[in-house]
């Protein structure tokens, strides 16, 4: 039997930023933002649980949030969202790509 070994290597630092409440992963040439969904439904237009990134949950003052984790973009951190709350959809402002309204 021919066995075939793999070898990669990835380059990840975090950054933070606590003065303006930003934090990144950055892995390779990928920078992963951290994002929220919103527990409560009714702190919205939409009455639906609404991802944010971090920054703007912040901003917002949102109190009941779970954290999802760090995705490269909010269309996956959208679909992670969906797995928890069927009717999750991301926030027109901070997450526009995964916003259906």
């Amino acid at each position: 039997m021919n066995k075939k070994t793999v070898t990669s290597t990835y380059t990840l630092s975090l950054s933070f930023d606590p003065y303006a409440g930003q934090a990144e992963i950055i892995t390779g040439e990928n920078i992963m933002t951290m994002y929220y969904i919103n527990q409560d439904q009714t702190n919205n237009p939409g009455y639906h649980h609404e991802v944010h990134t971090r920054e703007h949950a912040e901003e917002l003052h949102i109190q009941r949030k779970y954290f999802l984790g760090f995705f490269p973009n909010e269309v996956e951190a959208v679909q992670v969202g969906k797995r928890i709350y069927s009717d999750a959809d991301g926030c027109a402002v901070c997450c526009p790509r995964a916003h259906r309204g």
